[in-house]
């Protein structure tokens, strides 16, 4: 009982650092965004996340984060409007709302599909939000008692499960990892203090920054290929939002669904090197085992509820490995934490002692996103199909300002020349011409990985064989 109690004693105290206007207005822009980013097919809540840390960086902490994981949930969702309307996911995750999402539009349903979308991905972000507070700590604590030896094992894993991410090109993965590798090694060795490949470079003796490798490798990258079809014409339906609202007894129906498909993307979320792709596919096919409807790829509205709650059940979830143990459970949480760095939040176990009211702060933002992500899309469903007809040759030059503003901010050269190698680097690796093989899945996510978990990782490995030698 004294558990339940201090749970929802710190949640109380989280809201309560957190409702200020600077907070609230925050996470009310990101989840706008993420709403926008996630619409858009190309732009993912990975590429609004890593374009808009640099703006962070002036922020306090919670406002910053905060903003950043209103994007998270927000792309989350926005990725099944496109989804349902024209047919086109606008994120990797909302691939299996199309299945059914469509074609209920088709049918005339269009404004029942956009509810329920709404709907599960609001349930979906509450349910995975509660576990991640009532878990971490749990696994924290846990977490407390690892040594040298323990968190070398964690720094393997965090780089091992690069072949699970990899696709359907394993030597992808492998590429992309020991890029970050070498990444990592470049500056000061931290236990000798002896120069490692900084070819006389004064700026490199501490190290390829982390925020430069981050926007390179995905915000630099994206912008860079999504140039190849800027100014190509490319023909939009006319989409008309019509029909009846959503009945009290369908929803009740899909409940049960949405439950489950929460469970499931929270579950899956935590798991290193998943993401909230397979943990939509995942739930659709639970759904369609385990539902008596033939209308399953026809037109089922349990075939938009599950997969839209399982996807944005992934966010509380991948935020359990992520301030537990440091390991990214995806790739937007791979970018999250630079941001937690670059606030002087270390994530791990020791996070909860030393900055547990942030922590406490942070979980409060999470669920205020969610808040936000309902009464917007309650308000805009309508219209929400304009988002579609943002010109990109509009919105392109607006984002590339946002990225050389942070180039001429800080060390221009250095940083240019960071940005520019990781996001050319990342091109190669999305190329399906690649020598290496056929297009893998996100390989270059897996060069953050590398750079985030090398050092700690040679780090303790020698610390734990200096003890026992």
């Amino acid at each position: 009982m004294d558990f339940v109690f201090n749970i929802f004693t710190n949640v109380g105290m989280g809201f309560s650092g957190i409702m200020n206007v600077e907070c609230v207005l925050m996470i009310s822009f990101g989840t706008f965004i993420g709403i926008v980013f996630g619409a858009l097919p190309g732009l993912t809540a990975t590429t609004g996340v890593s374009i808009f840390l640099p703006l962070t960086f002036f922020m306090p902490p919670v406002p910053g984060i905060g903003f950043l994981l209103g994007i998270y949930c927000g792309g989350m969702y926005g990725g099944s409007i496109t989804a349902i309307l024209i047919n086109t996911p606008g994120a990797p995750a909302a691939a299996a709302t199309v299945l059914d999402g469509f074609p209920l539009t088709q049918q005339g349903r269009a404004l029942e599909a956009l509810q329920m979308s709404l709907y599960a991905s609001c349930i979906g972000g509450f349910l995975s939000a509660f576990i991640l507070i009532v878990v971490s700590p749990l696994l924290a604590t846990v977490a407390l008692g690892f040594g040298p030896s323990q968190y070398f094992a964690l720094g393997m894993f965090g780089m091992s499960i690069v072949a699970a991410l990899s696709g359907g090109s394993i030597a992808k993965g492998l590429i992309a990892a020991c890029f970050g590798l070498y990444l990592s090694f470049i500056g000061l060795d931290p236990i000798n203090a002896s120069l490692r490949l900084t070819f006389g470079t004064v700026e490199l003796q501490n190290g390829v920054p982390l925020i430069p490798a981050l926007i390179g490798l995905f915000a630099m990258s994206e912008l860079y290929v999504q140039s190849e079809v800027v100014f190509k014409d490319v023909h939009k339906e006319k989409v008309i939002i019509r029909g009846k609202s959503l009945s009290w007894q369908d929803f009740r129906r899909c409940l049960r669904t949405i439950i489950k498909g929460s469970l499931i993307g929270t579950f899956i979320g935590a798991v290193p090197a998943t993401g909230a792709a397979i943990a939509a596919f995942t739930s659709y096919n639970e759904a369609k085992r385990a539902s008596k409807s033939e209308a399953f790829g026809r037109g089922e509205l349990e075939g938009v509820a599950a997969p839209d709650s399982a996807h944005n059940g992934v966010t509380g979830g991948a935020l359990i490995p992520l301030l537990t143990l440091g390991i990214p459970g995806d790739t937007v949480t791979a970018v999250l934490i630079g941001a937690l760095m670059i606030q002087g939040l270390t994530p791990g176990p020791l996070l909860f002692e030393t900055a547990a009211h942030t922590v406490f702060e942070l979980y409060a933002a999470l669920i205020m996103a969610n808040i936000c992500m309902l009464i917007m899309g309650i308000i805009g469903i309508r219209g929400c199909h304009r988002i579609t007809d943002i010109p990109k040759h509009i919105l392109q030059p607006i984002l590339r300002t946002v990225l050389y503003r942070h180039l001429c901010h800080h060390d221009p050269f250095l940083r240019t020349i960071l940005h520019v190698h990781n996001g050319l680097c990342r091109i190669s690796f999305h190329q399906d011409t690649h020598p290496c093989g056929p297009r893998a899945t996100q390989p270059h996510s897996w060069s953050v990985g590398g750079v985030q978990s090398a050092p700690r990782a040679a780090t303790d490995a020698r610390q734990f064989l200096g003890i026992h030698q």
